[in-house]
Order: structure tokens, then sequence, then C-alpha cells
């Protein structure tokens, strides 16, 4: 069909879930596809947006009932709701079941409407995807309930991101609605719809921004006695139990910075090292490996090293890499976007689609920035701290005639070591990205 015909509106009698008619979609979806991807266009929408948007939150669910249920994580930090959480997600699992059912009726209704004498039949990929929605919510609620008795820490941002892409993927089909409403389609099938998607964005909006706060501690560290009687110094900092999310984001240092904001921080409010951190450990770490590059015709300092911090050393170079394609990257799509805004005859997606991958270029290199600093950071220091105690242990064996010997004596010799040569390693450690990234950026610039 021409352009004019296939633009028309798919949406013929009372108002259902969806209006991607079978007798449309296919020659729509191609058209579109192939000319003018409008994200006003229902079965574009539904195809490209809402059915990948709803696959990934099932296996995001999925993922997250394994985090629960996984034996490798039953010794991982876990809390019991109680009190008003457990009432915040008894209220979240009855909107999403009441969302799947909504689901399910609509798809019934879609199915009654079309297969009627005046119907135009029911697209296979409209029952799909209205199926999708509805085990989607369904098997998010049997989780959260699953949650509701033991909430394991790690993996818990997984639901939370099924809710928030499926709210934000509900926006366009609320789009599409809106831009097909008509007065006689102000019917109970309208209302019951207005019902789910305001389930659906307030699912989204307290997945974001609402966290358990009464609770039981199953495993792991009660944080919250950090606010009582316990001082924080006392307590390993909480990264070391925090989920990807929570890495990601640095939202683990949340309470600190609030204390921060309130009051002069003061050591007390500072929270202890890591184990992961701490020079024991480090140390425990570095000397077996030290010990048998020593054995070996030519040892090498910075081979030991890369042994033991090599894989997280060279991990912070490929986030260094990353982040410095990203603000090559990003630029250019702004330049799209210029001459988007410049020419009046482009589509108007494709304005949406440069702003869109502008944001996300910014987001990406932001965070590999981030990232990358926290890494090659946390590296210089452990290697400081390894290198340091496995100094101040051997300088205890020199006896005080050997303290004494040479121009300045041991002494001096050790205290340098410890001072200097081991920051300086550190140094290293930190700015080596920068010896292959600057030329590289020159380059490419």
């Amino acid at each position: 069909g021409s352009p004019e015909q296939n633009t028309e509106t798919s949406m013929d009698g009372p108002f259902v879930y969806s209006f991607c008619r079978p007798d449309l979609w296919k020659r729509d979806l191609k058209f579109h596809f192939n000319h003018d991807p409008n994200l006003g266009n229902d079965c574009f929408n539904e195809v490209a947006i809402l059915f990948p948007a709803h696959l990934a939150a099932i296996l995001l669910i999925l993922v997250r009932y394994w985090f629960l249920k996984d034996v490798s994580y039953q010794d991982q930090p876990a809390i019991k709701f109680t009190g008003g959480s457990i009432t915040l997600q008894n209220s979240k699992i009855a909107a999403s079941l009441l969302m799947s059912i909504i689901a399910l009726i609509q798809l019934f209704s879609v199915i009654s409407r079309e297969t009627g004498p005046e119907g135009h039949g029911v697209a296979p990929l409209e029952v799909i995807m209205i199926l999708l929605v509805t085990v989607m919510y369904a098997i998010g609620a049997f989780v959260m309930n699953e949650e509701k008795q033991c909430y394991v820490n790690a993996g818990g941002w997984t639901l939370r991101l099924a809710y928030i892409l499926a709210g934000f993927a509900e926006i366009l089909k609320f789009q599409s609605v809106i831009g097909h409403l008509h007065k006689a389609d102000v019917n109970t099938f309208f209302i019951v719809y207005i019902i789910y998607a305001s389930l659906g964005w307030a699912l989204t909006l307290v997945q974001i921004f609402v966290f358990p706060t009464d609770y039981e501690v199953l495993r792991g560290t009660d944080y919250r006695a950090l606010h009582n009687r316990i001082k924080k110094s006392e307590l390993e900092s909480p990264e070391k139990d925090a989920d990807f999310l929570s890495l990601l984001t640095f939202s683990w240092l949340s309470s600190l910075l609030q204390d921060g904001y309130r009051k002069p921080l003061q050591s007390d409010d500072i929270y202890g090292l890591a184990k992961y951190d701490q020079s024991k450990t480090l140390t425990t770490t570095w000397n077996p490996v030290w010990k048998d590059h020593m054995k070996r015709p030519n040892p090498s300092l910075v081979k030991a090293i890369s042994e033991v911090w090599g894989y997280r050393f060279w991990g912070g170079g490929m986030l260094k890499l990353i982040n410095d394609g990203a603000q090559f990257i990003g630029p250019i799509f702004l330049s799209l976007l210029v001459d988007f805004v410049g020419d009046r005859d482009q589509p108007e997606w494709k304005g949406y689609f440069y702003a869109g991958l502008l944001f996300v270029c910014t987001m990406i290199g932001a965070v590999g920035e981030a990232q990358y600093f926290q890494i090659v950071m946390r590296v210089g220091a452990q290697v400081r701290s390894a290198l340091q105690n496995s100094v101040f242990k051997k300088s205890m064996y020199i006896s005080n005639k050997g303290r004494r010997e040479g121009k300045f004596g041991a002494n001096l010799a050790v205290n340098n070591l410890i001072s200097s040569d081991c920051e300086n390693i550190e140094m290293a450690t930190r700015n080596f990205h920068i010896l292959w990234s600057s030329p590289l950026r020159i380059f490419i610039s």
C-alpha cells in the first residue's frame, strides 16, 4: 500500500489493549522499518520496543530467582522483611498480580473482538505479546513473594531493573493510546487499561526510589546499627556486601555522604577497611607469590605484581578504553543531532534516536571513567601496602651491625624504600594506562 495507507490508524471499534491488527502489522511494520520507524507507530512499538523490553524483564526476573535459590548464595547477606517493608512488599505483589490479570482480560477482549463476524483476525504477535506481559508480571509477583521470605542482597538490582524496563516501555504504549483515543473509546476497557498503566508506573517508581527499612538480619552485618551504638570504624565497608548496581553507582557510600552533609566527619564515622583491602590479607596473598619468583633465575617485581593484580589492573585498562571511545563517539552523535535540528525534512524519529545515543554514550563514559579510577587507585594502594609490609618485615631481620653499615645506615634505606620507592610504584600503577591512552587519543583526534 501507499505511505498514506500505511499510516492509517489501526484502531476500530471499542477500546481494547492493543491496536496492531493482523491486516496492518506486516505491511505497516515493513514500511516503517524501511522508511520511517516513527515511535508513534503501534506495530513498530510492539515489535521493536515492547516485546524486547518485556522479554528482557522476564530474563532478569529469572536471574533474580536464581540468586535467591542458588546454593552458592546461601551464605550471602540476607534479610527478612518486617513491619512496613512487608506491607509494601505485599502491595507490590498484589499490584503485579492485578496487572497480570488485566493483561489476560485484555487478551480475551482482543480475541473476542477480532474473531467476530466483523473482525480482522488476531495477529500471532499480539497474542504472544500480551501473554508475555501476563507471564512477566505473574512470575514477578512469585519472585517478590520469595523475596519476602528471604531477601538475598546479591542480585537485588535485577528484579528492580525488570520492572523499570517494563514501566518505561509502557510509556510508548500509552502514547499510542492517547494518539488514537476518541470520546467513544472511554469505556470500561479504557479505564481498566489506565489502571494497568498506573500500577506499572507506580511499581517502576517504587523500584527506583523505595528500599526496605524494616527487616530482620538473617545473615551478614546489620548496618542499621551504624546509626545507633556501633561506630562505623568498627565495621567493614558496606562495599563488600553491595550488589552490582550499587557498585556501579557507588550508592553503598550514601549513608557516609549523608553523615558528611549533616556534620563534619570524624574518624569514628569512617567505615573500616574490607578484608580484601586490609594489609594482613594482601600480605598473605603477596608473600607466597614473591617467594616463588625469588627462586627463579631472573626474579621480576613487575611479573610478580602482574600475577597477583594483573587481571584487575588490565580490567581497569579496558574501562579506560571504553571511556576514551565514548568521549570520541559522543561528539559524533552531537553533530548529527545539530544537523537534524537544522534540517526540517528529516524524520522525527532520528532526533530521538540521536539524543538517546548521545545520552547512552555519556553515561557509558561517565561510568567507565569512575570505575577505571576506582580500580587503578585501589590496585595501586594494595600494591603499596603489600610491598611496604614486605620491606618492613624484611628490615626486622637486619642486625644492629647491619643497620650501621653504609654511609647513612640501613634505616635510611629502609625508610626510602617504604616511603619513596613504594609510593613511586603506586603512582606508576595508577598512571600506566595514560602511556598508551594519551597517544591513542592524540592519534584519533
